[in-house]
């Protein structure tokens, strides 16, 4: 197991607490089909916001930054307490509340549209 290499070689703890935790999350949520459920939403919250943030950066932003930005803003609309009830915010966003959040995101929409290749 990876938390117990971890130890052999002596990480600091909060690494060890960090891989302990995810391990659980996922371990959870391959568990039933409502755990499978969440772990998409929570993953995919996830994955979408670090894949426009990257294309942000970048000034590459596609169709599928326009989808995936589109798709944040629906699950910050409809699903916000869930996203922070699972620890899905991240990166400040959970100190936010739900329309600073969704004012943070149309922001970024706006950037999105302002970065799209041809």
């Amino acid at each position: 197991m990876k938390s117990a290499w971890l130890i052999e070689h002596h990480a600091d703890s909060e690494i060890i607490q960090w891989i302990r935790h995810f391990i659980e999350k996922w371990e959870k949520g391959l568990r039933s089909d409502a755990g499978l459920e969440g772990l998409y939403g929570q993953e995919s919250f996830r994955s979408y916001i670090l894949d426009v943030e990257d294309d942000l950066s970048g000034k590459s932003c596609t169709a599928a930054t326009v989808k995936k930005i589109s798709c944040v803003l629906d699950m910050i609309r409809t699903e916000f307490a869930f996203l922070r009830e699972s620890g899905s915010l991240f990166w400040g966003d959970e100190k936010l509340e739900r329309q600073q959040l969704l004012e943070k995101y149309v922001e970024m929409e706006m950037q999105v549209g302002m970065h799209q290749l041809s």
